[in-house]
């Protein structure tokens, strides 16, 4: 069935579709995948398009390619229970296959961290947003996000229960309520320890360790449009980077001279 063109990467909403249909079972451990031709006729994408929604899957561990005989799901199926933080498409994925669960919403003074990222002033009020993230009734993540006061208050309790929009990330709704779009990302990594509140919506025990991920989505002409820190159960997440090794050219020694 052809795909529809929405503000989601054909690519990201193949790999989606993929991925929901193995964790219902529609593709058990060990059955044999389209090929990139096939899925391309499906639908209605390029084959440049199905191999990168395959490459997707790949790199997350979902399924494997063996040599003249095509791609399979992966045997082991505990990679089920685990999400991506390496990439935005990681952060998409995990939209399109999850429910964004709105806790609370209201104006607060700007915690000092998020007056310094927003350049405010002592007192300056902003946005703020306690959500989580669900799958198959399970909540894997929680995160406080702030945004500017002329930005947050176009987005509403409504919002987070139309079905449409529950799949998606919150700075989508950003672009789609005020034409802003984030054109950069920056992450920032750490461990640490839940405390009472982030256990109980987490769902795990005070002193278990939690991953925690803080992101500025900055626009196109460098506005900071968000900011916020996440909460990520340690036994749902992995973090993963992929390295090329540096190959020196002709001209290169491989002392580093050009």
């Amino acid at each position: 069935m052809p795909l529809k063109r929405t503000g989601v990467p054909l690519y990201l909403q193949v790999a989606a579709l993929l991925e929901r249909q193995i964790d219902a079972g529609r593709l058990p451990p060990g059955s044999r995948l389209p090929t990139d031709a096939e899925l391309s006729a499906a639908h209605g994408v390029s084959i440049i398009t199905a191999r990168a929604a395959m490459r997707v899957l790949l790199d997350q561990g979902r399924i494997v390619r063996q040599r003249a005989k095509g791609t399979f799901v992966r045997e082991d199926d505990r990679i089920r229970t685990e999400w991506g933080l390496g990439s935005i498409a990681d952060l998409v994925v995990t939209g399109l296959k999850s429910n964004l669960v709105l806790l609370e919403r209201r104006t607060v003074v700007a915690p000092g961290w998020v007056s310094e990222k927003f350049a405010l002033p002592r007192g300056a009020r902003v946005c703020h947003f306690r959500t989580a993230r669900e799958s198959r009734g399970e909540r894997f993540t929680v995160a406080d996000i702030y945004q500017p006061q002329d930005i947050g208050r176009r987005i509403t309790e409504a919002d987070f229960k139309d079905g449409a929009r529950q799949n998606k990330l919150l700075i989508s709704l950003v672009q789609e309520k005020t034409g802003i779009r984030a054109h950069d990302i920056h992450q920032w990594m750490s461990a640490g320890i839940a405390d009472e509140r982030t256990a109980t919506d987490l769902g795990i025990a005070v002193g278990d360790p939690y991953l925690l991920a803080e992101r500025d989505y900055v626009s196109a002409d460098g506005r900071l449009v968000q900011t916020g820190r996440s909460w990520y159960r340690v036994d749902r997440y992995r973090y993963q980077m992929s390295f090329s090794r540096f190959r020196p050219s002709e001209q290169d020694d491989g002392a580093g001279r050009a």
